[in-house]
């Protein structure tokens, strides 16, 4: 029910600005619309994000309307963005139909009333966009970011109640695509200076970049997928050999992921974590079964071969390609800021963070997960070991962001259960 009233309340905003800042002046509706069938082609493009929703090259376009064409033709250009063909078809929910062009409305709107507050001028109005060179680039670029950041606002608070997540946890997830705003903002003042240049025939050019880009992204996207079902295949190969750590390696990868998050690691830098973490013990492949589910204390010679693992570990990965970069972060997650880990005693940052926000991930989940040798430590008491072992042991940095994470419920660990087997 709130969800439906924070909709349909932005849906009223939205139809406010629409009815007292409608203008019919200066507004090329040949323009408008070719800007419609370039926003519709992005829009078919779209890519699904890992947060929930979609992002699309529709921003440049809208971003071009608005430089171009004012207020009104950014407020249409944005409430066309919203509605596609595939929502009609999939029955996508009317309260989510409706919020999308409110929010993208209003993300228009105060985004162009800066531009023009500032001093900016739309293109097709006057010929000029007021002061320019690079006071004109500034002006354009604070109505990108204002935009950008207005929808992002809305959206974070629409995925908090339909999660029943905080508010704060969802502007991280979706703030990090913020990070390359400079791009399409770039993308778009080239548009808008484009139709001021050569005229509007020109904008139809835009239609081949676009499916260029979207055939590019879809041949990466399938790459990706194929390695990353590889990296399932291995875990799935060590998990056979020790019941206990089934879903260890899938939770560790989403503790240090969602601490990544936290901590502004960039999209690269984030799966590399999540890939490093779901294969960090994949040298324990080469130990006997016997020792991996020995429920006493192991002796010395047994503990000397597990901490072998990393380096195991690591000689696998230093033979494929695609899993090169991330053999320095498996090789380093036992190791301590003191100096006094393995395999190599690195110290502080020498370790690097990556492989520092892992080892946080895998201890908290060791204490919280069943194990053949000890009881499971409750979560509470697993945060308290983990704040000690900022003394010597863990990255105090990466300790408190996790705590943090726990605390904001960007992830819980009583959402990880795997077959009533474990707290974690």
């Amino acid at each position: 029910m709130r969800i439906r009233i924070y909709s349909y309340f932005t849906f009223f905003v939205a139809a406010v600005l629409l009815v007292t800042q409608w203008s019919v002046h200066y507004v090329d509706y040949w323009m408008v619309g070719i800007f419609v069938i370039l926003t519709q082609a992005a829009e078919r493009f779209s890519h699904p994000l890992r947060g929930g929703g979609t992002v699309s090259l529709a921003f440049p376009v809208g971003l071009a309307a608005l430089l171009s064409g004012g207020t009104t033709s950014a407020m249409i250009v944005a409430a066309a963005s919203a509605v596609t063909y595939e929502d009609i078809v999939a029955r996508k929910p009317v309260h989510a139909i409706v919020f999308n062009i409110s929010q993208l409305v209003i993300s228009a709107n105060l985004a162009s009333n800066l531009y023009v507050a500032i001093g900016g001028h739309p293109l097709s109005a006057s010929g000029q966009a007021g002061p320019g060179g690079l006071i004109w680039l500034l002006f354009a670029s604070l109505a990108a970011t204002t935009y950008i950041a207005i929808n992002i606002a809305l959206t974070a608070i629409y995925f908090s109640m339909l999660r029943g997540a905080s508010l704060r946890s969802q502007l991280a997830g979706f703030g990090r695509y913020a990070k390359g705003l400079p791009l399409p903002t770039m993308l778009g003042i080239v548009i808008a200076q484009l139709v001021a240049i050569a005229g509007l025939p020109y904008l139809l050019l835009l239609l081949a970049p676009f499916l260029i880009a979207r055939q590019t992204f879809m041949i990466y996207e399938r790459q990706q997928h194929t390695y990353m079902d590889t990296v399932r295949s291995l875990v799935a190969a060590l998990e056979a050999t020790d019941p206990y750590t089934s879903g260890h390696t899938q939770r560790v990868a989403t503790y240090a992921r969602a601490l990544g998050e936290r901590m502004g690691l960039s999209e690269v830098e984030l799966r590399r974590v999540e890939w490093a973490a779901l294969l960090h013990d994949i040298g324990k492949i080469a130990l006997k079964n016997e020792t991996l589910c020995k429920p006493s204390t192991l002796t010395d010679d047994e503990y000397s071969e597990v901490k072998k693992h990393p380096q195991v570990a690591a000689a696998i990965f230093g033979e494929v390609d695609f899993l090169a970069d991330i053999t320095p972060l498996v090789a380093s997650h036992h190791e301590r800021i003191d100096g006094k880990g393995y395999p190599l005693g690195l110290v502080g940052e020498e370790i690097p963070l990556a492989a520092r926000i892992i080892t946080v991930a895998d201890a908290f989940d060791a204490m919280t997960s069943c194990r053949p040798y000890r009881t499971t430590t409750s979560v509470d008491d697993a945060v308290l070991e983990l704040q000690k072992a900022t003394d010597g042991h863990l990255d105090p940095h990466c300790v408190k962001h996790f705590i943090g994470v726990l605390n904001e419920g960007i992830i819980s660990p009583y959402q990880l259960k795997v077959d009533g087997e474990s707290n974690a």
